[in-house]
């Protein structure tokens, strides 16, 4: 007889991710954007979600301040927003992503069932390149309309696609520790979506999985008891990629070529009109506003929470949505939503501090990569929301549930002594 939490398992690890994945490539495909079966897919997962996270977790207790805070940010918007629906939608995205990080503490509680995870970080690769061959093959979905004349098409899995697959490259040794006999299948997946983030030109991206790999080899190198036998074998590996990278980089020098002139007239466009990249400014602006306003409660709580178009900096970007995270949260849910954001994630790094002094880094590499990875993926984290990631639920969810996973390696770390075995 299976049990309920084999279900829960099998459900997270090989399906909620790759649903949501083939959902964003068929929509405008097989069904219009925002359409009943919208609707029923992301009711389904929100059900899952909630079920995993609430009633099938037994560490509520530890996260208490993440479901204090959805709460207080769902009565935020059911007492702020005038467009209470454009709010809900907004907010159940973000409520997905969220709450992978108790379910990913909860369910990836030891390095077998962390392995099982990052098999979807494999799969997620291979659907990239599967979405970028019905797009250019079959002219299916341009819904982001981030399409050049003579370039390829993206498909619908644009940003959300892109982040996630910058999280599974910089956990890139990770994989190769757990999958020692998929290395090459790896490292030529990583290497051809690593090119193919430089083709999209979405600057932010780039910048993120830049500096996640070099977060990653710095607090990897600069532990204080790395063995040098680890450090060489990351060497290696960091040699490997970038030789492959280089092989595959003719292949799409071309489309880099196209895509940067396309874009380069964007960004030039930033000095003329600030509205083409307003994301500093409209932090400016909604800092101006939440920070001078003429009610107490506009400064501590915000205003039109998750309701994001039209409804900030005296209407001076028109029906210009808030694209900034930071931006957003000051706006939604004022100094009070700030402070509280802040904490939960500042909480989450001292934990991971006081658990790693608490035991003995041990023989294991893994230990290394994952206390590692913990900061690479938060620094990725923090920088993607400055273009504005928390309702993109693909690359949120892998985030948390990663960011869980991590934690929960540390925490059963404190209760045994003996060599975990991968």
């Amino acid at each position: 007889m299976v049990k309920q939490g084999n279900f829960v398992d099998r459900m997270f690890f090989r399906y909620y991710l790759i649903i949501y994945y083939l959902y964003m490539m068929s929509v405008n495909v097989f069904f219009p954007k925002g359409g009943p079966v919208g609707y029923v897919v992301n009711g389904i997962l929100l059900l899952f979600i909630l079920y995993a996270s609430v009633v099938r977790n037994k560490y509520n207790s530890k996260f208490i301040l993440v479901y204090l805070y959805l709460l207080f940010t769902l009565l935020l918007v059911i007492f702020q927003s005038s467009n209470l629906l454009y709010s809900i939608t907004n907010y159940i995205k973000y409520t997905m992503g969220l709450l992978c990080l108790p379910i990913g503490f909860n369910l990836l509680s030891s390095v077998r069932k962390l392995k099982e995870f990052q098999k979807t970080g494999i799969i997620l690769l291979v659907l990239y390149l599967i979405n970028l061959v019905l797009a250019n093959v079959f002219n299916w979905g341009d819904y982001y309309g981030y399409r050049v004349e003579r370039g390829m098409d993206i498909g619908n899995v644009f940003a959300d696609g892109l982040y996630a697959n910058a999280y599974v490259i910089v956990s890139l040794f990770l994989l190769l520790l757990l999958f020692p006999n998929k290395k090459r299948l790896i490292i030529l997946l990583s290497a051809i979506n690593f090119i193919l983030i430089f083709v999209n030109m979405k600057r932010t991206v780039i910048l993120v999985v830049i500096m996640g790999l070099v977060v990653y080899l710095l607090f990897f190198f600069f532990s204080s008891r790395t063995k040098f036998k680890f450090a060489k074998t990351q060497l290696k590996y960091v040699l490997i990629f970038l030789l492959i990278t280089l092989f595959v980089l003719p292949f799409f020098y071309d489309e880099i070529q196209l895509r940067f002139e396309d874009r380069e007239r964007t960004f030039q466009q930033t000095d003329e009109d600030i509205t083409n990249e307003g994301r500093i400014a409209e932090l400016f602006y909604i800092s101006d506003e939440i920070v001078n306003a003429d009610k107490i409660s506009t400064l501590l709580l915000g205003k039109e929470t998750l309701n994001f178009v039209g409804t900030y900096a005296e209407g001076r970007f028109g029906e210009r949505q808030i694209h900034g995270d930071f931006a957003k949260i000051l706006h939604g849910t004022g100094v009070i939503g700030v402070l509280i954001w802040l904490f939960v994630h500042l909480f989450l790094v001292v934990w991971i501090i006081r658990m790693k002094r608490k035991v003995a880094f041990g023989p294991e590499l893994l230990s290394y990569i994952i206390f590692s990875l913990f900061f690479a993926f938060l620094t990725m984290y923090l920088l993607s929301m400055l273009s504005g990631v928390r309702e993109l639920v693909l690359s949120s969810s892998y985030f948390y549930a990663s960011i869980g996973g991590f934690l929960r390696y540390f925490y059963n770390r404190q209760f045994t002594s003996r060599k975990l075995i991968v």
